[in-house]
């Protein structure tokens, strides 16, 4: 073999470890891409972004504080319900 057999070899040789790292380079980006995507949020149409699939649940913007609607009795200074704050 001569140099120039040896040279051409090794070039050879490079461009396809790089050219094999990019493949991989290039599907290891692309497993991993979380894709964004915008959805509207009912019933006052706030726009979010979440990725796909959105497996989300409906939180209400307003929710019942605890204990609503227990009330106890107070005898002072008159007799009535009150809730429990």
């Amino acid at each position: 073999m001569t140099i120039d057999n040896i040279m051409k070899n090794t070039i050879l040789y490079v461009i396809i470890a790089t050219l094999v790292v990019l493949v991989v380079a290039y599907i290891y980006t692309n497993i991993y891409a979380e894709p964004f995507v915008d959805y509207t949020q009912e019933p006052y149409g706030y726009m979010k972004s979440g990725s796909e699939p959105l497996y989300f649940y409906r939180k209400d913007r307003y929710r019942r504080p605890y204990n609503d609607g227990f009330r106890f009795y107070k005898s002072y200074p008159y007799p009535h319900m009150e809730m429990m704050s």
